[in-house]
């Protein structure tokens, strides 16, 4: 008729446990998030690479069936059909997938608003990339080259 104590103890996890799980969680999270915080630049540049590259592809496919009436479009916004959603990808860096369009003969005299986006270039069908100041956005590259060099 009468329980004991060890009878009557319920299943559960006691206060301890549940503290020392949750102090062990905090140290691993205090471990790990310096080290996907030093990647999110890294990935922002790939991302932006890559869109950069989507666009690229973009252009080349309306060049290959707009060959009769020159093969280069006006604005990236002529592009819609080619790309992803139909829209004109993000550039991860500002954030921002604005595109500004210029008309230069010679690429090199591109300049940069740093405003994000993309710049494109209707006589020659270049793009690039709308910023100009990697380096404040990048403070802990660690690759050995800038990638927007090549761009």
């Amino acid at each position: 008729m009468f329980r004991t104590m060890k009878e009557k103890r319920e299943a559960g996890f006691t206060l301890i446990e549940l503290l020392i799980v949750m102090a062990l969680l905090g140290v691993l999270v205090a471990v790990m998030l310096p080290k996907y915080q030093d990647l999110t630049p890294e990935a922002k540049l790939l991302a932006s690479e890559n869109n950069l590259q989507t666009i690229r592809s973009a252009l080349l496919i309306y060049a290959a069936k707009n060959q009769a009436t020159g093969g280069i479009p006006d604005s990236l916004g002529n592009l819609l059909d080619y790309f992803p959603r139909g829209k004109v990808p993000i550039e991860k860096i500002r954030g921002s997938n604005a595109n500004r369009t210029v008309t230069v003969a010679d690429d090199a005299n591109v300049t940069s608003s740093n405003a994000g986006g993309w710049v494109y270039n209707a006589t020659t069908g270049s793009v690039f990339c709308d910023v100009n100041d990697i380096t404040a956005f990048i403070t802990n590259y660690s690759g050995s080259v800038n990638p927007f060099a090549t761009w």
